[in-house]
């Protein structure tokens, strides 16, 4: 540990808040227990957050008659119905995940389901200030309350959620500062680099808007309304990646809130710790990122081919072998310095009318606008294509982006929200693509026959291997792979048996994937929420010095989730949070 943190956390956490040196011991109260805060208490906080405290409404409310929330209002639930598959609308709501499975399915927004408040926060501050955040983990500290952060609810593991908590939503963090050239507080001026610096709530498609109008960009992703906070904490990739690295590879400083309500810096000269923690730990865990300062780099011209497979009908038989031949050519378009994705599968209507076996294939060359150039790399692999898998009608394009902003336009994420959703994943090095093919293909077979979805990114290249890996706490096994590999599986909501037979496929597809790459781990931000080994699964050898840095920082517990670095002290039973030894 870094004594510049320590000293700096323990010379003033005392006096910031007494009780942090007195672990506590009882379960995290809820509504209808002795010890939740009484009205008056409520009332003044949402005095010190300027009014900002609200009881939110679940965003399928309006749609119901049988509840207290908000009146039935017809006109209104036509148009939450129609956004519910938009990530917009979830986005823009306080306390939607977008994956309603992680609110326990308690209000959908269609005839025939129940609405109630039980998946939810109970209470929730819609922060735009630092002050305002601070107050809400004082006031979660004080009382011993249930504290969770959310922004936009892109959070497949369930951490931004909670019934019976409070919740700071940082989703209107989204300050914007372009610095020509930037030094990292109290570091030597001699360590410069073009930068900018954003709030936590800032959204993807904002921040790309913004940095063209200066003909710069940054590491991000392709959904347009993914927030910094979370995908900064959790590593974050995206077309740039093999070129520049993950995101969390570009940042200079974080600015903190930490569970004594303290806000700091974090950057190579002070508070080491902390940054390397806020690099890939994990949100909800040991603090409030407020924003991040990472480096901005010039708009790149991207030139691009597109690769799409339709057979006549779903689940052709070649479906699996198609796939397997296609994720194993990834290593031959990482030697040509390309990036790109794998999107499809064997019961699509993505690419036509009715259902069929249907897959995407887009591959990107940054600083070039030569499409033959791409066209020429991509041929071998068309050609293999078209004389092996004949019953897949092919089509092929090339197109050339003169910035980022305009090839973001054109290939931007529309993966749509509003369902019950799991996902398995794996990160895949090259060797493990090539060298057993039996292996590959038997994966490929089970993910072919058990998924709905498999999405498979190229993710290796010279910004990824060469970054310093020492200085980010993600998976090490990002540092050597080439694929980052996902599929999916949805189920009706309330269905119970449907939900353990996506459990037991969601296994059974990880087992050869495991099997397949069983040392590098999985992407946290994309990863499954049931495996039993998931603190190894998502950071490796990194969870021993995260969890010793997370008892430092937050020695009891002011952050606590499910799936989240430390989580060993509690357990959440029946939307009650308890010590593991408490019987209450």
């Amino acid at each position: 540990m870094h004594s510049s943190f320590l000293s700096t956390y323990l010379l003033t956490s005392s006096f910031v808040f007494l009780a942090a040196s007195i672990p506590t011991r009882s379960c995290k109260a809820i509504p209808g227990d002795p010890d939740w805060p009484l009205d008056a208490a409520w009332a003044n906080l949402n005095k010190t957050v300027s009014g900002r405290l609200i009881r939110p409404v679940p965003p399928g409310a309006v749609c119901h008659r049988d509840q207290s929330f908000t009146p039935y209002d017809a006109g209104k639930c036509s148009a939450v119905q129609a956004a519910w598959t938009d990530w917009n609308f979830h986005t823009a709501d306080l306390v939607s995940t977008g994956k309603p499975n992680w609110s326990n399915d308690t209000c959908l927004p269609f005839e025939g389901y129940p609405c109630d408040a039980a998946g939810y926060p109970t209470y929730v501050i819609n922060a735009t200030t630092t002050a305002h955040v601070q107050a809400g983990i004082l006031f979660a500290n004080t009382y011993n309350l249930r504290l969770v952060i959310h922004s936009t609810g892109h959070d497949l593991l369930g951490r931004s959620n909670a019934p019976n908590s409070l919740s700071v939503n940082t989703h209107h963090l989204k300050t914007l500062t372009v610095h020509d050239s930037f030094t990292p507080r109290e570091c030597d001026p001699s360590n410069q680099h073009p930068a900018v610096t954003l709030g936590a709530g800032s959204q993807m498609a904002g921040v790309y808007s913004a940095l063209a109008e200066h003909n710069l960009t940054i590491v991000g992703g392709t959904g347009e309304t993914v927030s910094l906070g979370g995908y900064i904490s959790g590593g974050g990739y995206g077309v740039l990646t093999p070129w520049l690295g993950l995101a969390v590879d570009q940042v200079l400083e974080v600015e903190v809130a930490l569970p004594n309500g303290l806000v700091v810096v974090g950057n190579a000269c002070q508070n080491q710790d902390l940054l390397w923690a806020a690099r890939g730990g994990g949100g909800s865990t040991f603090g409030v990122l407020l924003s991040a300062t990472v480096k901005s780099y010039p708009s790149p011209e991207i030139v691009s081919v597109s690769f799409i497979a339709v057979a006549s009908s779903p689940y052709s038989p070649s479906t699996a072998s198609l796939v397997a031949y296609l994720l194993s050519q990834f290593p031959y378009f990482a030697s040509h310095n390309m990036s790109g994705a794998l999107f499809g599968g064997p019961n699509q209507t993505v690419f036509t009318a009715n259902p069929a076996s249907a897959f995407s294939l887009g591959l990107d060359l940054m600083d070039s606008q030569d499409e033959g150039r791409v066209r020429d790399i991509f041929r071998p692999v068309e050609d293999h294509v078209r004389r092996q898998f004949p019953e897949f009608f092919v089509s092929v394009s090339t197109t050339a982006s003169p910035s980022w902003i305009e090839y973001y336009q054109t290939h931007k994420d529309n993966t749509g929200a509003g369902r019950d959703e799991l996902i398995t994943s794996r990160l895949i090095g090259g060797k493990a693509l090539t060298a057993d093919t039996g292996a590959l293909q038997h994966a490929v077979d089970v993910l072919v026959e058990k998924g709905d979805l498999i999405i498979g990114t190229l993710v290796g290249g010279v910004g990824l291997f060469n970054a310093d890996g020492a200085a980010t706490s993600v998976q090490p096994g990002w540092r050597t792979a080439i694929l980052h590999l996902i599929t999916t599986k949805t189920w009706p909501p309330l269905n119970q048996t449907a939900l353990d037979i996506v459990k037991t496929d969601i296994e059974e597809m990880t087992i050869p994937l495991r099997a397949l790459a069983p040392d590098t781990g999985a992407y946290i931000n994309e990863a499954s929420a049931l495996d039993p080994d998931w603190r190894r699964l998502y950071w490796g050898d990194n969870y021993k010095r995260l969890l010793e840095i997370k008892r430092t920082i937050d020695p009891t517990d002011v952050f606590w989730c499910p799936l989240c670095v430390g989580n060993e002290r509690w357990q959440e039973i029946n939307g009650r949070v308890c010590p593991v030894d408490c019987r209450k």
